[in-house]
């Protein structure tokens, strides 16, 4: 085998994963119109346990609803009310001897917020009662037409936060561990990528300034 070891067992920090098999981040479409898992998300991530895997990881969890929702139907990490939906779906995965994660994700300048907030896209309760807003490393605007900001420096402390917040909230309902989605283009690829970020503050330019947000996350 190329890899002799991928079936034996491995405990990093106090964690014991059964394999070195990790099941990619995905997300589900079918929740509540509140974007809770209902039980059909319940069983979805359960029978991608039961696969043998050594964890199940739950994809898309959204840190700041306010500012970073990419997609209709995504978890909202700083909702108070999905905590019992969650812990379901995180015993599920677990009880198959599984280490149950999240990903902890924010959509930066391809945050549809403004289009789910202003009706064009049905929005779940929890964001209709706020303005929304799209922020991105630079200003400049969305492909359907709304403004871009860029993101200020309170704003970027008060995601950084979130992205904290989310961390407890998960561990709260069970998961062991989680993941920061740093990839696909998304708010931390977006701080990164010296393409995108030609900010002239610390969080931007040089290499350094631009590793700031994503390793303030870590």
């Amino acid at each position: 085998m190329k890899y002799p070891r991928i079936f034996e067992p491995i405990k990093l920090g106090n964690v014991y994963f059964k394999n070195r098999l990790f099941a990619s981040p995905t997300g589900h479409h079918e929740m509540t119109p509140d974007c809770f898992p209902d039980p059909e998300v319940v069983g979805y991530y359960e029978v991608k346990a039961k696969g043998g895997v050594a964890s199940v990881c739950v994809g898309d969890c959204i840190v700041h609803s306010r500012t970073g929702q990419s997609h209709v139907k995504q978890i909202h990490l700083d909702d108070p009310l999905v905590v019992p939906q969650l812990t379901a779906v995180a015993a599920a995965i677990s009880r198959h001897g599984c280490v149950a994660a999240a990903e902890l994700s924010h959509g930066g300048r391809y945050s549809h917020v403004p289009e789910l907030v202003g009706g064009e896209i049905e929005s779940p309760p929890f964001l209709r009662d706020g303005a929304g807003i799209t922020y991105g490393p630079v200003a400049d605007v969305s492909p359907s037409g709304h403004p871009i900001l860029e993101m200020p420096e309170d704003v970027i402390y008060e995601i950084i936060e979130a992205f904290g917040r989310g961390a407890a909230r998960a561990r709260l309902c069970g998961f062991t561990m989680v993941t920061i989605h740093g990839g696909h283009g998304w708010m931390l690829a977006q701080f990164m990528s010296d393409k995108v970020n030609k900010r002239g503050d610390s969080w931007g330019g040089s290499f350094e300034n631009r590793m700031r947000l994503p390793l303030a996350v870590v």
